[in-house]
């Protein structure tokens, strides 16, 4: 089916290009990702190279609008300089090597995956239980605290709810200006995984409404800090943890799933008109090209970036792999006062104007930039290192382990094509916040089963 849409447009295009011959290469790659995912058998269609795929087309789809270009390629590469006839000569190089770095990391995840071990099914321990018993005490109040204090933030940084929600654009210069931390928030989406586990873990439970309804606050909250990514990246990866773990209800969280992934282009443009409102007040003075604002501002995999990387790096100025530890910086550095680091922002030195942001190198960009020729090898091992991580994690029957890997999904796997390895941050602040707390409420749990057998030992010695 997916065939029947992908080559007539492509091939549209094509006859109506204006680059020739990129729309025929973003037909071959949709066409190498449809088939790969088609013939990889896997369990579901939740997968890391389903998930990998599904960003990663993003090239495609970048080929295809720039095809029809009348001359603009994206913000970023006018910052570059670049002429036309040289950006076209690029995007032909850059699709040849997005096809083959594809090819390699299928090639890689399909050779290594282990058929017939979907054993993950997590159990309810005694931990579990102890949890879902004591949640009015130990996991509500966490909610609850930071609720209020997220109700606080509103009315402090723009004088109510409303709008905060409003003007969630502005939000990272308004909690500047006024010393707001929003460190608080990830206790409160800590506390809902937690209760999500639990949940789920248990057999003779079932989602309530009230969870639902605090999800959804969740959700809330975090789209008001303006973090479009981070929002959908908190439910999704609740989604799929329940994808993994209840089988029977695979179909309809699918659903869900595409239409939340569907409603994030939604808030992109609510977040346009918020710019809006505040510099004017009035909506209707809003100029705004969805596809030119998507694509060409650099929101989707995109190979505009490609484009800058090819005609920056070669053999004589390679990384050799140095951008594959700036994760390391960003994520402990910047607490001993040094600058985060990442290729986006190397780029954004070079070519971008103090008042851009820095463009997203991608998977294929950042190979290319510390290996070069030798970037199809690098992410075969990639592919390979993917395979093993699902084979171990759907052998196991651990509750922790498996939210850990939907996180990982999301917050890594997921948005690796569009961004770059300093992905392995959010996927570190998505989970150990969560473990944290779980640590904590274990020492609990130990403490109560320690005082439960002390007074079994007294009682028995009464009798």
């Amino acid at each position: 089916m997916g065939l029947l849409l992908i080559i007539p447009t492509c091939v549209i295009s094509e006859a109506h290009a204006t680059t020739e011959y990129i729309s025929l290469l973003a037909m071959c790659l949709l066409i190498l990702i449809v088939f790969a995912v088609l013939f990889t058998y896997d369990d579901g269609a939740v997968t890391p190279l389903t998930l990998f795929s599904l960003m990663y087309s993003g090239y495609a789809i970048g080929a295809i609008y720039y095809a029809q270009s009348d001359g603009y390629f994206g913000k970023f590469i006018e910052f570059s300089g670049l002429g036309r006839h040289v950006v076209e000569e690029y995007m032909i190089q850059s699709l040849f090597l997005a096809i083959s770095c594809y090819f390699a990391f299928w090639l890689g995840y399909a050779l290594n995956i282990k058929k017939d071990i979907y054993h993950l099914q997590p159990k309810s321990d005694e931990f579990i239980k102890f949890i879902s018993k004591n949640k009015n005490i130990l996991i509500f109040p966490l909610v609850l605290f930071v609720f209020l204090y997220w109700v606080w933030v509103c009315f402090t940084i723009s004088g109510g709810i409303i709008n905060a929600l409003i003007e969630f654009q502005l939000f990272p210069h308004l909690a500047k200006a006024n010393n707001i931390t929003i460190a608080p928030y990830l206790i409160y989406y800590a506390a809902i995984n937690i209760w999500f586990i639990c949940i789920l873990c248990s057999p003779k439970k079932s989602i309530s409404k009230s969870f639902v309804f605090w999800a959804f606050v969740g959700f809330v909250i975090s789209i008001s800090t303006a973090r479009i990514t981070i929002s959908i990246s908190y439910i999704l990866s609740l989604l799929v943890f329940a994808y993994l773990v209840k089988r029977e209800y695979r179909n309809r969280l699918l659903v869900i799933g595409s239409t939340l992934l569907l409603s994030s282009f939604m808030i992109y443009v609510l977040r346009e008109f918020s710019n809006y409102y505040f510099l004017y007040g009035d909506i209707s003075k809003v100029d705004f090209n969805f596809l030119t604002g998507l694509i060409g501002g650099g929101n989707i995999t995109d190979l505009q970036q490609l484009v800058i990387i090819l005609s920056t790096f070669s053999l004589n100025n390679s990384l050799l792999g140095s951008s594959y530890l700036d994760w390391i910086n960003n994520f402990v550095g910047v607490y001993f006062g040094m600058e985060p680091n990442s290729l986006g922002l190397l780029i954004h030195e070079m070519y971008m104007p103090a008042s851009s942001g820095a463009p997203t190198p991608g998977a294929v960009g950042e190979l290319y930039a510390n290996f070069n020729v030798l970037s199809p090898l690098v992410i075969f091992f990639i592919g390979c290192l993917m395979a093993v991580i699902r084979n171990f994690v759907l052998s196991k029957r651990n509750s922790l382990l498996a939210f850990c890997y939907s996180v990982f999904l999301v917050c890594f796997v997921f948005m690796y094509p569009k961004v770059d390895s300093t992905m392995f941050v959010n996927f570190i602040w998505g989970v150990a916040p969560t473990l944290s707390i779980v640590f904590l409420f274990y020492l609990l749990y130990l403490f109560a089963v320690r005082v439960n057998c002390m007074n079994a030992i007294h009682l028995k010695q009464g009798v």
